[in-house]
């Protein structure tokens, strides 16, 4: 099963920056939508937001988190298992995790979509961009945790647009 996993994921090293990151956000999106569906048919909590805060949190998830946790839950954890000798796996799981906490301590359900799922491909790019630059590295995985939001705040807008009351 892992050799699997390593060849899967190991189809992206040959890719440009740009294919990188609409392929990998795809994927992410895909992924996401897979568990988040999953998670509401078995009813794991989610948060509840109100119409109001709705436009602030998509601000916030847009344009503020993308950088300070790309720097304090990719670059830092991984900057860090890379100097202590850690694999890249290791790396990755220990971003993923550092990631998904503060996810979960907003639902069960946030803490698997945006937390595991997120953690998992932010970590991703970053380990795989790192090898390249370090300036690459924290960018990219930018880029990619602002696409991946706005995507996601758009479905949600859409969603609740065209639900039935």
């Amino acid at each position: 099963m892992l050799h699997l996993l390593r060849r899967y994921f190991g189809r992206y090293d040959q890719l440009p920056p740009g294919l990188f990151l609409l392929r990998v956000l795809l994927e992410q999106l895909l992924a996401t939508l897979v568990v988040g569906l999953l998670a509401a048919w078995l009813g794991i909590p989610s948060k509840e937001r109100t119409d109001a805060e709705i436009p602030r949190f998509a601000w916030h998830a847009i344009f503020l988190a993308p950088w300070p946790e790309t720097l304090l839950l990719q670059m830092l954890p991984i900057s860090l298992a890379r100097v202590c000798g850690a694999s890249r796996r290791t790396q990755m799981a220990v971003s993923t995790a550092l990631f998904a906490m503060p996810h979960f301590a907003l639902s069960p359900f946030t803490g698997l979509t945006a937390g595991l799922i997120g953690g998992f491909y932010f970590s991703f790019a970053y380990t795989h961009w790192r090898r390249h630059s370090l300036a690459r590295a924290f960018w990219l995985t930018v880029a990619q945790h602002t696409l991946y939001n706005a995507c996601v705040c758009g479905l949600v807008l859409l969603i609740l647009r065209f639900a039935p009351a």
